[in-house]
């Protein structure tokens, strides 16, 4: 084996592993928001009966990049960040939100 295509095989590893890691760490952020979005709005208006655009504005600074749909009839909020991750929560009575 010739040693630059070697050194070169060395290389494109190392950098795909440096594109990787950072993405991996923005992928599981935007599963954490979209999963506090949805279980804190659901407890915000099925428990505390607020609406959904109130419960949003308590929001921390960063969580407006996720986006939160409201269903009446299931008594869940259903979140999502670009419409990739996604997380829901159903209000389920006595014990309140869970996520599904």
């Amino acid at each position: 084996m010739d040693l630059r295509y070697l050194i070169t095989a060395v290389i494109l590893a190392v950098l795909i592993g440096m594109v990787l890691q950072p993405t991996r760490q923005i992928v599981s952020d935007a599963e954490v928001g979209a999963r506090a979005v949805a279980k804190t709005a659901c407890s915000c208006v099925f428990i505390a009966r607020r609406s959904l655009e109130a419960c949003r504005k308590d929001d921390p600074p960063g969580f407006d990049m996720v986006r939160a749909h409201l269903d009446r009839e299931e008594k869940a909020v259903k979140a999502s960040v670009f419409w990739i991750i996604r997380a829901e929560a159903v209000y389920q009575g006595a014990t309140g939100c869970a996520m599904d």
